[in-house]
């Protein structure tokens, strides 16, 4: 009988308590910016949030080659929806937080 199918409950993303390793967070980084040409991330760091139950905060050391203020904060925003996006898609966590220590590069 394929009533007996869909008697079983489903479990929605946000019902599970998910957790990935800094490896793994700082992997999807990357993979979000490939493509960003004028950036440079050295450091990332991730940690839980305590306001999400599936959320974490992520801070970022970014260097930017020069650029104007405008261009830069273009940037930084577009960075940071690549990076919420990938993040959210792959893992099903809620970004809670991006804090971001931005570096100009003025060789650049």
């Amino acid at each position: 009988d394929h009533r007996d199918l869909h008697s079983f409950p489903t479990r929605r993303s946000s019902d599970l308590k998910l957790s990935f390793s800094n490896h793994v967070i700082e992997a999807l980084v990357h993979y979000a910016v490939r493509d960003l040409r004028k950036i440079h991330i050295s450091h990332i760091s991730s940690v839980k949030s305590t306001s999400q139950m599936n959320g974490i905060i992520l801070s970022l050391d970014v260097t930017v080659q020069q650029g104007t203020p405008q261009e830069i904060k273009k940037l930084i925003h577009l960075m940071r929806d690549k990076i919420q996006r990938e993040i959210e898609h792959t893992t099903g966590m809620a970004l809670d937080t991006i804090k971001v220590n931005i570096i100009t590069d003025v060789t650049g």
